[in-house]
């Protein structure tokens, strides 16, 4: 299965109009990278089947948590960015707690 967003979702989200073209390939990456880290973070796969595929509810959530991903490594695009009083930008808390929603818990 593919990934619940899609290229325009992600410019939307990013507030790109459809017709600049110009970060297409970039965000293309991001989502791959996005669904990547989705699938390893969760312990899920999209192109899971049967009793293992996600639900309705679970390709929702793991949607937002994609988009959001998406416009943090597009509006940073550091590994870490620092401002001048030395505090650390890192991955929104709504991704964890997204994650948290779905995450297959490990023993």
């Amino acid at each position: 299965m593919p990934l619940p967003i899609t290229l325009a979702d992600a410019k939307a989200q990013c507030r790109i109009p459809d017709r600049d073209t110009a970060e297409d390939a970039l965000l293309q990456s991001y989502l791959v990278v996005a669904g990547a880290v989705f699938e390893k973070l969760s312990k899920r796969s999209f192109d899971a089947t049967g009793d293992e595929a996600l639900t309705a509810g679970e390709l929702a959530i793991a949607g937002q948590w994609l988009l959001l991903m998406v416009a943090h490594l597009y509006d940073t695009r550091q590994p870490v960015i620092t401002d001048v009083r030395a505090v650390s930008v890192e991955v929104p808390k709504t991704l964890d707690f997204l994650m948290d929603l779905i995450r297959v818990p490990s023993l």
